[in-house]
């Protein structure tokens, strides 16, 4: 099947390949943050956040290339991606702060004010700061409150970069687009082996930008790439080849990348698809589940905490999705009838 098919929502199952992404980031987090970690090999978990970026990217360029008026693709992103981070960043400073801080309520609203606005002002724009007054100042993991979202502005600017370049005439349906989207990427590269940096701050937010803009690229072949067995074949071998070079993990994440989308097009899979998509949801909860976990059961295990962090999480993805996602997406569709209504465009 052609990639410009599987891009359908109907003939894809990428929303479970994005929860099962979502669910190894806590897998990984829950040797961090438990306080009785212990030493394990997780050579799959590499590959969860890049991967979530590697779907964004084919997701995000789909829907530039598809929609017609910019400002509408502006609205999805803003009502998808910032809405819901202000409510998780409202919900760890008003909730699960004066809960779990070493201060009393009264003492954590009164003599901390300042600093809970700086936390709350600072994460909607983007500017990521972990630290509330006193809460989980004895876990393993001290003062983080949510240390997840440091990749949201990451891949909010990049999904603004795809934007920038597609109004410029660089991003373009075709090989010509591909090819520009390359080049970006190889810049990219050297940018980063010379250690000059502008966007990225280490190894993993250089692999995320990198994942976002592989999947850019693909979406450029949409009409032309065929991902079928004999192509998952042909990166299987090539990783085979490259694998004991420094370029390995590259080909690993290409297999991976390829193989979420043969797998997400069978039909059997397809069978799994969920009606609603919690990854987000998951996404942003996760990480402050999880400390609260550490905080409340400080001799736990590693096991102990993915397990109960997960399926609270998973509840709380729900009640996010049902009480703010579902919204957002409701009056997105209010707001792109009345940008059709009176013909405004960028």
């Amino acid at each position: 099947m052609k990639l410009a098919e599987i891009l359908k929502r109907e003939n894809n199952n990428l929303d479970l390949i994005r929860i099962f992404a979502a669910i190894l980031v806590i897998w990984n987090h829950s040797f961090a943050l438990s306080p009785l970690a212990g030493v394990i090999n997780r050579p799959i978990v590499g590959i969860a956040v890049p991967l979530f970026g590697f779907i964004s990217g084919l997701v995000i360029t789909n829907s530039v290339l598809n929609k017609k008026n910019s400002l509408t693709f502006l609205v999805s992103i803003f009502s998808r991606l910032w809405v819901p981070l202000v409510v998780a960043v409202l919900v760890c400073a008003l909730i699960v702060g004066p809960i779990f801080s070493e201060h009393s309520i009264i003492v954590y609203f009164k003599e901390y004010f300042k600093d809970i606005y700086i936390y709350i002002s600072n994460n909607v724009s983007f500017n990521i700061n972990y630290k509330l007054p006193g809460v989980f100042v004895n876990n393993r993991y001290p003062n983080a409150v949510n240390g997840s979202i440091w990749v949201i502005p990451l891949f909010f600017g990049s999904y603004l970069f795809i934007l920038a370049i597609r109004l410029i005439g660089i991003l373009k349906d075709g090989l010509k687009g591909a090819i520009s989207v390359a080049i970006i990427i190889l810049f990219a590269t050297i940018l980063y082996v010379n250690k000059i940096s502008f966007v990225w701050y280490d190894h993993n937010s250089f692999c995320i930008l990198i994942s976002i803009l592989f999947g850019c690229m693909l979406c450029c072949l949409r009409n032309k790439l065929q991902i079928n067995t004999r192509l998952l074949i042909g990166v299987l071998i090539l990783y085979f080849l490259f694998k004991k070079t420094v370029i390995a993990y590259g080909f690993k994440l290409l297999v991976v990348f390829i193989s979420s989308l043969w797998i997400s097009q069978r039909k059997h899979f397809l069978l799994l698809k969920p009606k609603i998509n919690l990854s987000l949801g998951l996404f942003l909860y996760a990480f402050p589940v999880q400390q609260i976990f550490a905080c409340i059961y400080p001799k736990s295990t590693p096991l102990f905490n993915f397990i109960w962090s997960t399926l609270v999480t998973f509840v709380i993805a729900f009640l996010s999705y049902y009480f703010v996602e579902r919204y957002c997406y409701k009056y997105a569709d209010k707001i792109y009838k009345f940008i059709d209504k009176y013909e405004l465009s960028i």
